[in-house]
């Protein structure tokens, strides 16, 4: 798909001006790998986020400059958490090339993987009665390892995604 089908003629006119201005864009010397792969990783973003991604951190644009793109259907705050889920997204589909190309393995992001009592809590989630609330299991949790694990969300994802595994990812 050409990069004219998915981004705004505006946008791309400024991507271009951008690239004729910045000499990184300008190396003789493009590594054809690195450019497929981050291109890829666009493509997989919504819309949305592509287009606050591409124009933040490709164009150099600043969130005012943003807003005034979106013409103020979009605030700041919008903005922002628009360019942290994108980079959320980003780092999960090129972590795989990453990992690959330069040997390097993100860091462990999950805090109860992590945790040196993770057996305990994992056994503590699965003994964890559906009915029972989250704040009621934190309490306890607290009582028994000497730490307040909160937001909730924190030991539901782990539950949901690395309760059964070694460690996450």
């Amino acid at each position: 798909m050409s990069r004219k089908k998915l981004l705004s003629p505006m946008l791309i006119e400024q991507l271009d001006f951008f690239k004729s201005q910045h000499s990184c864009w300008n190396r003789p010397d493009p590594d054809p790998d690195l450019v497929a792969a981050v291109e890829a990783a666009l493509q997989k973003l919504p819309a949305d986020i592509r287009e606050v991604i591409v124009l933040y951190h490709l164009a150099g644009l600043s969130l005012a400059d943003i807003v005034r793109q979106f013409e103020n259907r979009l605030s700041a705050d919008q903005v922002k958490k628009l360019i942290t889920a994108g980079r959320s997204q980003l780092k999960t589909h090129l972590a795989a090339f990453v990992a690959a190309r330069w040997n390097i393995t993100p860091p462990k992001t999950c805090r109860i993987c992590v945790h040196p009592q993770r057996a305990r809590i994992d056994k503590m989630l699965a003994a964890k009665p559906p009915a029972q609330s989250w704040g009621i299991f934190i309490g306890q949790l607290q009582k028994i390892i000497g730490e307040k694990i909160y937001p909730p969300q924190i030991l539901i994802s782990h539950r949901k995604h690395f309760a059964t595994e070694v460690s996450c990812r």
